[in-house]
């Protein structure tokens, strides 16, 4: 099938074919999250075990826990790394990307460039769409290439 007989999907399709990706992005997020309170929580215990030297568990609390600090956070990082792309269905636009001419909260074409030091600013929804170490610190619900509403909920 060539590009010229090729229909294009509607914005349900879209959706539909999102959702999975979504969907397992959501879980593999919610499994990271989960896996570091524990890796921590294990950590926080292994720190009140060194204070408690008395104790003749003082050695093998320490380690066990310390051992299970380094088997979650591990899992952890590998879980990460297990996350799905995240690619527009209709464009194949990178979401995790820059903000190129739509709004991935609102999906309006009203954006205002940042700067050396200002984020990009949405003038329809009055979001900045600003990054921290990497992560968008906005919800995804619409590519910022060509403007398909992809996710009701947001990433």
């Amino acid at each position: 099938m060539d590009a010229a007989t090729k229909t294009p999907l509607t914005s349900t399709d879209l959706r539909a074919q999102f959702r999975a990706v979504a969907d397992r992005t959501r879980r593999v997020r919610t499994r990271c999250d989960r896996m570091m309170v524990i890796a921590l929580s294990c950590m926080v215990v292994a720190i009140v075990f060194m204070f408690f030297p008395a104790s003749r568990y003082h050695y093998v609390g320490n380690a066990a826990f310390g051992l299970f600090f380094v088997l979650f956070m591990s899992s952890a990082a590998i879980s990460g790394f297990s996350m799905p792309k995240l690619v527009c269905p209709q464009c194949a636009n990178n979401l995790l990307g820059d903000v190129d001419e739509f709004c991935p909260e609102c999906g309006s074409q009203q954006i205002k460039r940042g700067g050396f030091f200002a984020a990009p600013r949405c003038l329809s929804c009055k979001r900045s769409l600003r990054r921290n170490k990497g992560r968008p610190q906005y919800k995804i619900r619409a590519c910022t290439r060509c403007g398909a509403w992809l996710d009701d909920e947001g990433l």
